[in-house]
């Protein structure tokens, strides 16, 4: 999850993005309410932001 990339691009790849990450098949995605989309995908991309930006923190921690 945290190696996807925050701001897919291309016809269908928020979709394939947020299927990866939720480990869910077409069917599931497209049955799923927009506002649960829409919400997943805040929270994912914040996830991943936040994760990133920790794990820069902790590489610069251990060069000192």
């Amino acid at each position: 999850m945290h190696d996807i990339p925050p701001d897919p691009t291309g016809l269908y790849e928020h979709e394939i993005w947020l299927m990866r990450a939720m480990g869910w098949s077409w069917a599931e995605m497209m049955n799923t309410p927009k506002n649960v989309i829409d919400e997943l995908s805040i929270r994912i991309s914040a996830e991943n932001k936040w994760t990133s930006k920790r794990h820069e923190m902790d590489k610069m921690r251990s060069n000192r």
